[in-house]
């Protein structure tokens, strides 16, 4: 199971375009880890902020706030990426480090991917 990150850059001239300045893979290959608990550790050392949905499926990513370059302006956000995981860790993924959307929605997670 691994743990991979992308990034999304934006500056003032591609927010005026409402798009990114910059996307690409910051760890592709992604960071090993052995279990649900070392995951979940893993992400909130890394600071998630938000999942990509907010009801559990499979192949949701969880973000970053983003962070200001106070030289240039640029704001990179960074997002996680689960792989090799099965739908089940996935959910319980999501339910640990999001309990107050987990519970308010069906759980969609076991859905065709």
């Amino acid at each position: 199971m691994k743990i991979a990150v992308s990034y999304s850059k934006i500056t003032e001239e591609s927010a005026k375009d409402g798009d990114f300045s910059e996307v690409g893979w910051e760890d592709e290959d992604g960071r090993e880890v052995d279990n649900v608990e070392e995951a979940v550790e893993f992400l909130q050392s890394e600071g998630v902020m938000e999942p990509s949905c907010s009801c559990p499926r499979v192949g949701v990513w969880y973000d970053t706030e983003g962070q200001m370059d106070m030289y240039t302006g640029e704001t990179t956000i960074r997002s996680y990426h689960l792989k090799g995981f099965t739908p089940e860790q996935e959910l319980k993924i999501y339910k640990k480090l999001f309990p107050q959307y987990a519970s308010e929605c069906k759980t969609r997670i076991l859905d065709k991917i």
